[in-house]
């Protein structure tokens, strides 16, 4: 009995441990803050307090406009930049702080990246670009033909080792930069909007080979884009940013079905908005406003206040629209079809919504086929929990 016992202690010991090393932090930043001088002599701020976990296994998207600080944040982290103010870690090793004046290069951090230009060398072949990172590191060589030669078969670049980046075409040419990020064992990859240089079918095609690279290698990923499918694609945690902050965080499902800001909601995708304010609460968390549109209720994920001005949302799949006078009474109008667009397996319909003499513009999704005709006039329902109430 004692030695059973041992045995699953052991055991228990050996799995924690187990998890321990799958949830390591692979990259940790801390209060992160960058200035640039401005030419009219003031400072921009890039980066205001940033902080940020990414584990082992994870992929990040920091998602945002130009000027957000996300390209900034990647490069702080990368080494490319130097902030003013804050930590940053990597694989738990201290490679820039403010306070202790640590400063560790780009070369000696345990990182890889895929830039948007790819950056292969022109007169190397492709086998020769990817083994300059174990060249570099001196590895064997013995070992680094194995090695390469593995890691352009996982990108689907076995036969092209000896042709030059200027034979390849533009999604070839970002699968060498894939292969070559990964191939020195790293546990942290950068990238840096790789994919807006090719076309949408290659981007699609890439965009999968980096999540299927991902679960093969095991690799944290650090990846930077304006584009919130692409995000919601790659993202297994996604970093909306705003004016150098970090705007909320979370799973891409989390942030486009419970935004916590205006911000965040109409990055993440279309949405209709009506503004009102608050004029009460009731014990089951639904919030009713007093708008243009009248009376309109819906659920919000922060604590509102009465008397307080927010906005109501709604995304386009979560409306209904129907000739038939819905049997609800909350959140429902009459409404004039304006405009029908062919979106491929559905129709998004463009509507005014009417309510007096008051008019508001919404879109929404219909079938292919549901047969609302412009210029017709229709209903559209909005269920209370598919209504966001955001702080504007």
């Amino acid at each position: 009995m004692v030695l059973m016992n041992r045995q699953i202690q052991v055991h228990e010991e050996v799995t924690g441990a187990e998890v321990e090393r799958e949830q390591a932090v692979r990259i940790r930043a801390r209060d992160v803050r960058k200035t640039y001088s401005s030419q009219r002599g003031g400072e921009v701020v890039a980066l205001d307090g940033v902080s940020l976990d990414i584990k082992a296994g994870q992929m990040a998207v920091l998602l945002g406009p130009s000027g957000c600080g996300k390209t900034t944040l990647l490069r702080s982290i990368a080494g490319l930049e130097q902030p003013q103010g804050g930590d940053i870690e990597i694989d738990g090793t201290l490679v820039y702080s403010a306070s202790r004046k640590t400063w560790i290069p780009p070369e000696r951090r345990q990182l890889s990246m895929v830039f948007q230009s790819y950056a292969l060398w022109p007169h190397m072949t492709v086998f020769e670009n990817v083994a300059f990172p174990l060249r570099s590191r001196r590895t064997p060589k013995d070992r680094i033909r194995g090695k390469v030669l593995h890691v352009l078969e996982a990108v689907g670049l076995s036969g092209y080792e000896q042709r030059h980046p200027s034979q390849l075409s533009g999604g070839q040419q970002q699968r060498v930069a894939l292969a070559r990020a990964i191939v020195a064992d790293v546990g942290v990859v950068l990238f840096d909007e790789p994919l807006s240089n090719v076309d949408a079918k290659v981007r699609e095609q890439v965009r999968n080979e980096i999540v299927a690279l991902q679960s093969t290698f095991g690799f944290a990923g650090l990846y930077v884009t304006h584009d919130q499918v692409e995000a919601g694609a790659l993202a297994e945690v996604l970093v909306v940013m705003d004016h150098g902050r970090i705007e909320q965080t979370g799973r891409p499902q989390e942030l486009y079905d419970a935004p916590a800001s205006r911000y965040v909601a109409n990055f993440m995708g279309t949405i209709s908005e009506i503004s009102g304010s608050v004029s009460g609460i009731n014990a089951s968390g639904v919030v009713t406003l007093q708008t243009a549109l009248g009376p309109i209720s819906g659920t919000a994920s922060a604590s509102l206040a009465v008397g307080s001005e927010v906005v109501a949302a709604f995304r386009p799949e979560r409306a209904l629209l129907s000739y038939d006078e819905p049997g609800d009474t909350a959140n429902v109008w009459r409404c004039a079809v304006k405009h029908k667009m062919f979106m491929g397996s559905y129709m998004e319909v463009l509507l005014d919504i009417m309510f007096g003499d008051e008019r508001c513009g919404a879109t929404v999704t219909a079938p292919r086929g549901s047969g609302f005709r412009e210029g017709s006039e229709a209903w559209i329902h909005v269920p209370v929990e598919s209504m966001l109430v955001l702080n504007p």
